[in-house]
C-alpha cells in the first residue's frame, strides 16, 4: 500500500480536485491522509465529505497543534503504507509525477521530484521563489552534498522502514534539507526525477508572500543547512 500525506491550511478549493486526481493515479492500494490545521476555510470538511465517497481518504483536524513539519509528522505516525510520500497541496505538484516516483523506488530507499534535474523547472510566478530556491540549493550542494539537486522540494516518495529512521525537524520547508542530510549519511539510495512545478490556481500561499518574507524565512534555512554539514563530517560512534 502507498500512503499520501496531504498538509493543508486553507485550500477548499484544491484539496477535492487533488483527491480525485490521486484516485484516478493510485485507483487502489492507496491510503490518503490529509492532515488539516482546522483551516478557517473549513478545508477539513470539504475533506470530511470526500472521504464518504473515497474511503481510503482520512482526514485528521489538528485544533491546537499546527505546522508543515509537525503534519507530516501525524501524517507518518498514522500511515499504514510501505511506501509514504507527501506533496503540496496546491496543485503544483502533480499526481502523476507521484506515480512514476512510487514506480522508481523499487531498488532505491527514497525517491524525489526534482525541479532541477534536465526537464524539470520551476514555473511559479511571481520569481523570487524560484530564486530563493536557487539560491539555498547551491549553498547544499557547496556544503552538503554536490550529487542531490533538490533540497527544497517537499515532493518526496520513501519506504517505511526510511521514514522510521529519520527525524523530521524544522517548522517549514527547512526539514528537507536536513531530511535529506541526513538519508545522505545514512547511506540510503535517493533517486530524483524532473518534474515541473506550476503556480497554484487557487488560494494564497504559505510559504511567504513577498520577498522580504522570504530573506527572513531563508535565516532558517541556512542555520539549516549548518546543522546538516555538522552532521554531515560528525564521526560515527
Amino acid at each position: 500500500m502507498v500512503t499520501i500525506i496531504l498538509p493543508t491550511y486553507n485550500e477548499r478549493e484544491n484539496v477535492r480536485i487533488l483527491i480525485n486526481e490521486i484516485c484516478k493515479v493510485f485507483p487502489e492500494n492507496c491510503e490518503i491522509i490529509v492532515v488539516d490545521d482546522n483551516s478557517p476555510d473549513r478545508t477539513w470538511e470539504v475533506a470530511e465529505k470526500i472521504s464518504q465517497r473515497f474511503p481510503q481518504v482520512k482526514v485528521i483536524r489538528r485544533i491546537k497543534e499546527k505546522g508543515l513539519t509537525s503534519a507530516f509528522r501525524r501524517g507518518a505516525k498514522e500511515a499504514r503504507g510501505e511506501i509514504v510520500c507527501w506533496m503540496d497541496c496546491d496543485l503544483s505538484m502533480s499526481p502523476s509525477v507521484l506515480k512514476e516516483m512510487v514506480k522508481k523506488i523499487d531498488g532505491k530507499d527514497i525517491v524525489v521530484a526534482s525541479r532541477f534535474l534536465p526537464g524539470g523547472k520551476d514555473d511559479r510566478a511571481p520569481s523570487y521563489p524560484y530564486l530563493f530556491s536557487r539560491a539555498i540549493n547551491l549553498l547544499c550542494q557547496i556544503s552538503l552534498y554536490h550529487d542531490f539537486r533538490d533540497y527544497t522540494s517537499g515532493f518526496i516518495a520513501m519506504k517505511r522502514q526510511v521514514l522510521e529512521n529519520i527525524s523530521l525537524e524544522g517548522d517549514y520547508g527547512e526539514y528537507f534539507i536536513y531530511l535529506i542530510a541526513q538519508a545522505k549519511k545514512k547511506g540510503y539510495k535517493i533517486a530524483e526525477i524532473p518534474y515541473v512545478c506550476k503556480t497554484r490556481k487557487y488560494g494564497a500561499t504559505k510559504t511567504s508572500p513577498d520577498p522580504l518574507s522570504y530573506a527572513r524565512k531563508g535565516v532558517k534555512y541556512i542555520l539549516t543547512v549548518i546543522k546538516g554539514a555538522k552532521l554531515k563530517w560528525q564521526k560515527e560512534r
